[in-house]
């Protein structure tokens, strides 16, 4: 006996038939909003951090790191099971978070968080 079985045979002992199996309305989709991301420019400053806990400065994916933390790229990526950055792009780690950034102006692209102290 298949669940639609069941189904029928519950509404109709319960009095309604198969009309209790009306099918859902058709509600159309909604409409795709077209957003435009602006250009980003170099970044002299970048955006400011999260704190955690711990004090730890941390960023998040779409942010502009600040030019003080991306002067170092972080060689040991593979070490940690990171992407590759793809060109025009490097890691940089910071504290325990890591950042794969755009390395004109410090978009991130990618943030990790947790890896082990320095």
């Amino acid at each position: 006996m298949t669940f639609r079985t069941v189904i029928l045979l519950l509404a109709s002992a319960m009095g309604g038939g198969l009309s209790g199996m009306a099918e859902p309305p058709l509600v159309p989709a909604p409409a795709r909003a077209e957003i435009q991301l602006a250009d980003i420019g170099p970044a002299e400053t970048g955006d400011a951090p999260v704190m955690a806990p711990d004090q730890t400065p941390m960023w998040g994916r779409g942010q502009i790191l600040p030019p003080e933390y991306r002067a170092e790229e972080f060689g040991d990526w593979e070490a940690y099971h990171l992407s590759a950055p793809d060109e025009g792009y490097q890691w940089v780690r910071v504290a325990r978070g890591a950042y794969r950034v755009k390395q004109d102006n410090g978009y991130i692209a990618e943030a990790v968080f947790g890896l082990p102290a320095n």
